[in-house]
Order: structure tokens, then sequence, then C-alpha cells
């Protein structure tokens, strides 16, 4: 089925007890048909309930186990997991039993016609009108602003392309922008309709804020996708403006020299516009230098394990 490639199978964990043993039941009766091997890697954000004790009891020859020191969030949790992941095909899924394990290998089945990343699609969810209507509007912007083309950004089904997603540093909330950064990688993206359950245990981590916090993003991933390997082309652009800007009150001084008010006021705007294209431009030398130490240095690794096994 999967062409003798190893599934790795990353699960970030955060006060899930009471769903952990039905999800490695379900995970073991889909995965034991897969030829290449697999390994399942649980990432306990830290969990305040039993999560980590059940996580223990649960563990066998397929299965890893990391824990943070602290909660660092989603997004360090998937890091921690891909980072520690071995398959030829990582394929990442929520501890809540709203993904279904049965689509694992709907997605593997995508995946081996040539693509490397297929993404699970909710056409139909079990959530409240409070999560559906906010993340619809969001996933038609960052679809539309990071050019994807995929209707579910935010569904955490999803199966990668091992080799390139290791090679992708994540940061901030940024684990539902994974398929944008992947662009930088690969065009071959796909995505495939999904089964989605009502919650059964446990509590939504969603909350409004997360709204904010996603049109916040949008704008950085924006942003990043645009300038990460050309920061000075931003900030020249605006220094150039601000240059440009300046010739105006420049030109307004011939129609007002009998006024000193006036002449000290464009004066004063002309230079502040000059001053400020410099600016602008040192800026941009300090972010080009940042980005080159930043691709030299930085390990991608945002958070402090506690303990694996």
């Amino acid at each position: 089925m999967t062409d003798n490639k190893k599934i790795s199978i990353v699960i970030p964990v955060y006060n899930e007890e009471d769903n952990l043993k039905l999800l490695q039941e379900k995970l073991t009766n889909v995965l034991n048909s897969f030829e290449g091997g697999y390994e399942i890697i649980y990432v306990d954000d830290c969990s305040t309930d039993n999560s980590f004790e059940i996580l223990k009891s649960i563990k066998n020859e397929h299965t890893k186990i990391i824990k943070f020191r602290r909660n660092y969030g989603q997004t360090a949790a998937m890091q921690a997991g891909i980072n520690n992941s071995s398959g030829d095909i990582i394929i990442t899924l929520d501890a809540d039993l709203q993904n279904d394990p049965n689509d694992i290998p709907k997605l593997v089945e995508k995946y081996n016609q040539g693509y490397d990343l297929v993404s699970g699609w909710r056409k139909n969810r079990h959530d409240n009108l409070t999560r559906t209507i906010p993340s619809k509007i969001a996933n038609g912007l960052i679809s539309k602003i990071t050019k994807t083309g995929l209707h579910d950004t935010g569904c955490t089904l999803k199966a990668y392309n091992g080799n390139i997603l290791r090679n992708i540093n994540l940061f901030a909330d940024h684990h539902r922008f994974i398929p944008a950064r992947f662009l930088e990688h690969s065009t071959r993206i796909a995505e495939v309709e999904v089964e989605h359950h009502s919650r059964m245990y446990g509590k939504s981590k969603y909350n409004i804020l997360r709204v904010f916090r996603v049109i916040i993003d949008i704008i950085a991933i924006s942003f990043w996708q645009r300038y990460k390997n050309k920061p000075m082309y931003f900030w020249g652009g605006l220094a150039l403006i601000s240059l440009l800007l300046s010739f105006i009150p420049f030109i307004c001084l011939f129609f007002n020299l009998s006024n000193t008010n006036i002449l000290l006021l464009y004066l004063i705007l002309m230079v502040i516009l000059v001053v400020s294209s410099f600016v602008f431009i040192a800026i941009g030398l300090v972010f080009e230098s940042i980005l080159k130490l930043s691709l030299e240095y930085y390990k991608g690794q945002n958070y402090t394990v506690e303990t694996i096994l």
C-alpha cells in the first residue's frame, strides 16, 4: 500500500487522558497493514491531567513519547514530533478523536500518486457555529493569500513528504500554515475529504481569541512568503517611497517662500522624510544580517524536552 515507505504519525497531546487508549487502538488497527512499518510519536505538551501516565501505559515497540518541560503550544509539539520522526511519510493528526485514523490509508493512497503533501478536508464538520463560521472565513483568507488552494488549512490530518517537512522550521502558532511553507519546496499539493467526528471526551482548546491570532498570523506569513529571503526589498521600497515623498514639500517651497511658518513646516517635513528613508535602509540591512545569521545558526528547536521514551 505504501510502496514500503515508513509512516510516522505525529500527535500533539494536551489534556486528552480519556481519548488516548482508544486512539492508540484505532491507529494500531489501521497501521498494522502498512508494509513499510510505522511509528507513532506522541508529544505531551506538559498536560495537567493523567495523559503522560496513560501514554506510558500504552507504549509499545512502535511508540515514542516526548514530554515537554512546560506548555509550549501545538506548533512546538508538532515541531518536536517532526524533528524526532524517521518516516518517509509524516502524518499529523489531533489526539481528540475528531480526526479519524481510518482516513490515513486514503491520504497515503493519494500521496502515492505523486504528491508531497495531502491535506484532509473536513467537508462535513461536527462543530458548533462559533467554530465553523470563523474557521471558514480564516480558511478562505489563508487559501487566497498563501495561494495553497486548500479548503481546510486548519485540518491537522495531513500527509507530508518527510524529507521536506523535516527541513521546515515552525515558529509562533504557524502549524496551520505548513502548506504555505511547503510551497517553498514543492507545489505538488492535493486535498481529500476526510471524516470529522464530534468530540466525545475532554474540552476543546479553541477560544474566540484564536480568530484574532489567525488574522495576525495571516499578515505575518504573507510578509514571510514575499520577503523572507529578501527583506531589503521591503524596507528599500519604503525608503524609496519616503525619499520620493520628500520632493513634495521641496516643490511646495517655491509656492510659499513668503510665508515663514509654512516654509519651516515644509523644511521639517522634508528632513523627516529624507531621514526616514535612511532609517528604512538601515532596518533593511539589519534584517538582512539577521536572516543570514539565522540561516546559519538557527536549528528550529523552540521547545525544551523533559523526557523521551
